[in-house]
This record gives C-alpha cells, structure tokens and sequence, in this order.
C-alpha cells in the first residue's frame, strides 16, 4: 500500500508542464503524457525490479522512474500514440536519450 502512495505522490508531481520541445532542462519530472499514462509507466518502470529491494531504495526507483517517464513524454511531445506507434530503432534512440535525461533530473531531485 504505501508503494501505491508513494508511486501516486511522484506521479502527481510529474504531472506539471514546462517549455515544450525543451528536453535537457534536466528536470524531466515535470513533462507529462497525463496523469493515467504516467502512472502506468512509472508503475511499470518500479515493479521492473526482479528482486525484492528496500522502501527507501524503490523511493528512489520511483522518483528516477518519474524523471525517466517525464523525459519519455518530452522526447515524444507529450503524445501517449506516438510513443504506442514508435518502432524499435526509435524506441532505442529514445531510450538513450531519456535515460541520460532522467539521470539528470534524478540527480537534481536528491540534492534538494
């Protein structure tokens, strides 16, 4: 239950908007696909872990995983058919790219 909670708080945090097109701001939490979508992507990006890990580890597993869905969501202009629709060598590019990214932001979220 409080996995739930805390995946609901990150994903409501990440659910404001800022300049469009703009993706290496380094603080990807605020892009958004919608508060839906980026639920299910940050839920699917946490529980990706096959081993059982601690509640303050999977807190920072969620908090990189809503930087990740954020600089997901810039990289495809906030457009959930885009990313539905991309093919594989495009997913690839936008995996590297949203990874560097969410790496990024995750690092400026722990400083605060």
């Amino acid at each position: 239950m409080k996995k739930i909670l805390l995946t609901s708080l990150i994903c409501s945090m990440s659910a404001f908007a800022w300049i469009p097109g703009v993706c290496d701001i380094g603080d990807a939490r605020q892009d958004s696909f919608g508060k839906a979508q980026d639920y299910f992507i940050i839920d699917e990006c946490a529980k990706g872990q096959s081993t059982e890990i601690s509640l303050p580890d999977f807190t920072h597993k969620v908090y990189w995983c809503s930087c990740y869905t954020g600089a997901l969501a810039c990289y495809f202009g906030k457009d959930i058919e885009k990313l539905k629709k991309a093919n594989s060598e495009e997913l690839k590019k936008a995996d590297e790219k949203a990874t560097k990214l969410a790496d990024k932001c995750y690092l400026k979220m722990i400083k605060q």
